[in-house]
């Protein structure tokens, strides 16, 4: 298979599993570090709450990638927000101290001086990465907002995925850490 055999959509809601299996695959040794087991209802609420902003790469009717957006507070708001807080006490109950600091230290090393839109999450399934299918993802992802400059983590062993940020423009502006390691911050302005 090659990337023209994949179409790029709009996540909709039959796609929610695959797009949660996808992220597990994705990063299941960050998860296993923050949870003490997989709370896959919980990444299901948020993904749906997110899912107007997720872009899902789709073979033969089979999700193979995925990518999601954040640009303000609009997906935190409305009557999906009851069903993840609806969520919470599972999920507290799930999950290991270095989730909390992970957060502190996310929010504390956050740019809140502008707007921007956030790479939230991009993912391929590992069958399907090298073949241009991330870089198809985040080229769509970033079109859809044009004037908005773009912000996104990633940790520095994961060097294609900084590969491919650095092909669509982006550039490394900081790092930060949290109790799994570091983050390299990257930055792509609106006029590229």
């Amino acid at each position: 298979m090659t990337p023209e055999d994949v179409k790029l959509r709009p996540c909709q809601p039959g796609d929610l599993s695959s797009v949660v299996e996808i992220y597990y695959e994705a990063f299941q040794p960050e998860l296993s570090f923050f949870f003490k087991r997989f709370p896959r209802r919980f990444f299901e609420a948020v993904f749906c709450l997110l899912a107007k902003d997720t872009i899902v790469a789709e073979s033969q009717y089979d999700v193979v990638g995925f990518v999601t957006v954040t640009s303000g507070l609009g997906p935190m708001t409305g009557t999906r927000m009851i069903r993840l807080v609806l969520k919470l006490p599972k999920l507290l109950a799930s999950t290991r101290s270095s989730l909390f600091m992970y957060l502190l230290q996310k929010l504390r090393n956050s740019d809140w001086s502008e707007p921007l839109l956030g790479i939230a999450c991009i993912a391929v399934r590992t069958r399907w990465r090298s073949k241009g299918i991330g870089r198809t993802l985040m080229r769509q992802a970033l079109a859809r907002y044009p004037d908005m400059n773009a912000i996104l983590d990633v940790r520095p062993w994961n060097r294609s995925a900084i590969r491919l940020y650095t092909s669509v423009g982006f550039r490394r502006t900081g790092v930060w850490g949290d109790p799994f390691g570091g983050w390299v911050v990257m930055r792509r302005s609106k006029s590229l």
